[in-house]
């Protein structure tokens, strides 16, 4: 069976001149650092000429550049074009033809603080600037450079689930309709395709709209375990990018479905209605769990790293990959030293200013010196020597 492929939505436009203002400088910043483009071996190279390019991994002198991990942001609008929902998507990475990955779900109600600006709702933005400019708050709240974004309508979930006959949720309260009439029953539910949309929009007077958020997540894992299962859903259009590429890539391993961590919450604008702060130390934590390779939404966001074996083990550098990008770093190159033996696992930095990352990342290893160095390539930031000393 086949469903349309949706693409990517254009920046929308607004004469709100004074939060335009501020949409566009929080958005010129959320561009991701594209610092990789791909894995390959790097060759060292003088005048043009490879000189003894090292292709094992397991060698002395290999090194690779690291692709961040493919992200994909998901907005989800009503009939009436008011925001319902936002979902991160990943993929899990791996290696060719690998599959899995994650959704993360960020509540509309999640306050922004934009320097000299305020606090806005993601909602607010959305309303005011579009969705790109939403996805661009969004990153910033994460610090999460996100690849692509695609809308979805009521009739795009529609779309989306025809195929899979419906969907069957858990759903944990009575939900009703405009008259009092119960709309949506407690217990297993069976979603028909056109049910979906407002499922998940849906917000009964006085609810919290974690609830809904909670909506969000069930309707997503019930998808994914869906597509997985039915295994023959297809999507038009290009394959190598949007839902296309991502659903059935997320779908076809082990996937997790998470909502962003977030504070008490508070109330915004004159409505007095709860929004919600994302604790970021706990939401730093999660992102690499979901996103192995994460690439920050502005320059600075991730400092670039290194991460190198000096011990002659390949096994070590998977799990301190984990460490480097919960530190808050962008893993964008691993291999050895140009000799094994190494004993004491040290943190290279070049800036000053980096010492108190490189620091970081010592304590996420358990183990390290920070050493300050001449000079680092530009390729890196920051260099992690991992010595025997270190123990995954």
């Amino acid at each position: 069976m086949t469903i349309a492929a949706l693409s990517r939505v254009p920046r929308s436009r607004t004469t709100h001149l004074v939060v335009y203002g501020c949409l566009f400088a929080v958005a010129a910043l959320a561009v991701p650092v594209l610092a990789v483009v791909g894995a390959r071996t790097l060759l060292d190279s003088r005048d043009g000429a490879v000189i003894d390019p090292v292709v094992d991994p397991a060698l002395p002198g290999y090194q690779a550049l690291i692709a961040p991990s493919p992200t994909l942001g998901v907005v989800h609008l009503d009939d009436d074009g008011l925001l319902v929902g936002v979902a991160v998507l990943a993929l899990a990475g791996g290696g060719e033809g690998a599959s899995g990955g994650s959704v993360l779900l960020v509540p509309p109600r999640t306050l922004v603080d934009v320097p000299e600006f305020g606090e806005f709702t993601i909602e607010y933005i959305q309303a005011l600037n579009g969705s790109e400019s939403a996805l661009s708050f969004v990153e910033y709240v994460l610090a999460l450079g996100v690849d692509e974004l695609v809308e979805l309508r009521h009739d795009d979930w529609a779309n989306l689930v025809a195929p899979l006959g419906g969907l069957t949720v858990s759903n944990p309260d009575s939900i009703s309709g405009p008259a009092g009439e119960v709309r949506f029953a407690a217990g297993e539910l069976e979603l028909a395709p056109d049910e979906v949309g407002e499922f998940l929009a849906v917000v009964e007077p006085g609810e919290s709209p974690l609830n809904s958020l909670l909506r969000q997540e069930l309707v997503w894992d019930a998808y994914l375990t869906a597509v997985g299962v039915h295994g023959s859903v297809t999507f038009q259009g290009e394959q190598d990018r949007g839902l296309a590429r991502f659903v059935p890539a997320i779908a076809g391993g082990a996937h997790r479905v998470e909502q962003v961590p977030l504070k008490a919450p508070t109330t915004a604008g004159d409505d007095g209605e709860p929004a919600f702060v994302v604790d970021e130390e706990a939401t730093a934590r999660l992102v690499p769990q979901l996103v192995p390779f994460p690439a920050g939404a502005r320059p600075g966001d991730r400092p670039l790293v290194r991460v190198l074996d000096g011990s002659g083990r390949q096994e070590v550098i998977a799990p301190a990959v984990r460490r480097v990008a919960g530190a808050g770093g962008q893993v964008v190159m691993i291999g050895n030293t140009d000799e094994f033996g190494v004993a004491a696992t040290e943190i290279l930095v070049a800036d000053p200013d980096l010492r108190g990352f490189a620091r970081t990342v010592a304590e996420a290893l358990g183990v390290g010196s920070v050493q300050e160095i001449d000079y680092i390539d530009e390729n890196a930031e920051v260099i992690v020597v991992l010595g025997a000393d270190y123990r995954p």
